[in-house]
Formats: structure tokens, sequence, C-alpha cells
């Protein structure tokens, strides 16, 4: 099945919503998703999801070389912070505190700056 351009929209979309997910303090993450899950990890996990679709963007030059560039070291940091020890064991009331956190939310709006987007609350249909 081809691919459409409504369907590039639509993982445009994806990306950028998972992006601005980044941007919130945990305390405003976590309402997305519900209490019965593991919420840092599906906040880190709804990016990875998301830039699954990168090639297709940038197939159909939906981004930059610059936004390409920034999601991409987010995207690794993203899995530098899956992996990081401390990660799995860190209660949910420390992670606005922890170092990792706090820089992929720098990263996260510097990513959406780079790719002239807002930084403004999610879409949760997206996220």
């Amino acid at each position: 099945m081809e691919e459409t351009e409504e369907d590039f929209k639509r993982y445009y979309k994806k990306l950028v919503e998972n992006i601005k997910w980044l941007c919130l303090s945990f305390k405003e993450q976590k309402e997305y998703v519900p209490d019965f899950t593991d919420r840092p990890f599906e906040v880190l996990d709804g990016y990875v999801k998301a830039f699954v679709l990168l090639p297709q963007l940038i197939d159909n030059r939906y981004l930059s070389l610059e936004a390409i560039s920034a999601l991409i070291r987010l995207h690794i940091f993203v899995d530098f912070t899956l992996s990081h020890p401390d990660f799995e064991t860190m209660p949910e009331d420390k992670i606005d505190d922890f170092e990792n956190w706090i820089r992929l939310r720098e990263m996260a709006k510097e990513t959406l700056k780079v790719m002239n987007e807002p930084e403004e609350a999610p879409d949760p249909f997206y996220t």
C-alpha cells in the first residue's frame, strides 16, 4: 500500500506531538498515560515510536537538515536515558529532578524551535 500525503502529515504530527510531550514536566506528562503503566518509560517510548517514522518524512522532504540533526540527537539521548542504571528504579516523584530528564526537556524544546513548531500542550490523540 502506497503512503499518501495525508499519511505523511499524520506522521509529522505524531512526531511533533511526542516532542511536545517531552517538553512538559513529568507531573504534566504522566497525565497522558494510565496509572498502571510504567509512565516514565511510556513518555520516552512515545518518542521512540514516533522516531521510526523519520525515514518517510525525510524521503518526502518534511524536515530540514537542522531538524533531522536535532531529532537524531534527541533520539540518542532518549536511548541513553532509557539505558541509565538509575532510570528503572527511580521513584516517579524524583523524575523531574533527574538530570537526564531535565536535559531531555531542554533538547525537546530546542528541537521544536528548529522545526518552527510552537511549544504547547500536546494533542493527547497523538501521544
